[in-house]
């Protein structure tokens, strides 16, 4: 009898042992839903173009966060800074965006830089600094291929701010470098207007009007009567 209960004995522990072996180890169906939820890493490249890819679609704020990853990755790259500076001036948020250019330019000195910075300072409404940062980036590279963007802004900037002048410089190298250019036809033939220049000014105007723009339209209805 002592036998027999002996040999039960261990054939119970003998099970029980099965069972906390079989209880502690993993199952392989959770080991693959693991594996699944798994998100490969992505590179510095594949980041920064996602980010990018997001601001061409208009989703701003997903792009935002993109580059925020980026810059944690590789905080000394002034191309993701840019990127992010100019997501934020898309939204709006001016002094974000200008400290996001500045961290940009102080690791490279890029034209582009100081020209998304200068349209920021335009945005902003501080004209002074704009023109500043349009004249650097003309500085830095003067065949710029965004320069009859520069003197565009840069002209309206200076307009602004009362400088006539320089306004109606900018505007003609503006319109020099694209000659269809309704905004800067509208902006040269304002202050040619204003200087006495009738003709002149409504000769702009007429073609901006020709070229879709509103305001222009309704100068030249309302003042050009003679080159309609």
């Amino acid at each position: 009898m002592k036998i027999r209960f002996l040999f039960v004995g261990i054939l119970l522990l003998s099970f029980l042992n099965t069972k906390n072996i079989l209880a502690q180890g993993n199952d392989p169906k959770e080991e693959k839903n693991e594996k699944k939820e798994e998100k490969p890493k992505r590179t510095f490249a594949e980041i920064l173009k996602s980010g990018q890819d997001k601001f061409k679609q208009g989703n701003y704020v997903a792009s935002v966060a993109e580059f925020d990853e980026a810059i944690t990755l590789s905080p000394e790259n002034a191309e993701a800074y840019q990127y992010r500076g100019r997501s934020k001036r898309f939204l709006g948020n001016y002094p974000s965006a200008i400290t996001d250019y500045t961290q940009a330019i102080q690791r490279t000195q890029n034209a582009n830089f100081y020209i998304g910075r200068a349209q920021t300072h335009l945005k902003a409404g501080s004209y002074e600094l704009s023109i500043q940062d349009f004249d650097m980036a003309l500085k830095i590279n003067p065949q710029t291929p965004y320069a009859k963007t520069v003197y565009y802004n840069r002209g309206t900037a200076k307009q602004l701010l009362k400088d006539d002048k320089g306004a109606l410089a900018d505007y003609n190298q503006a319109l020099t470098l694209d000659p269809d250019n309704d905004k800067a036809l509208l902006n040269r033939g304002f202050l040619k207007y204003k200087q006495g220049l009738i003709r002149p000014a409504c000769l702009d105007w007429v073609k901006s009007k020709k070229l879709g723009n509103k305001k222009a339209t309704q100068n030249a209805e309302k003042a050009c009567q003679c080159c309609m």
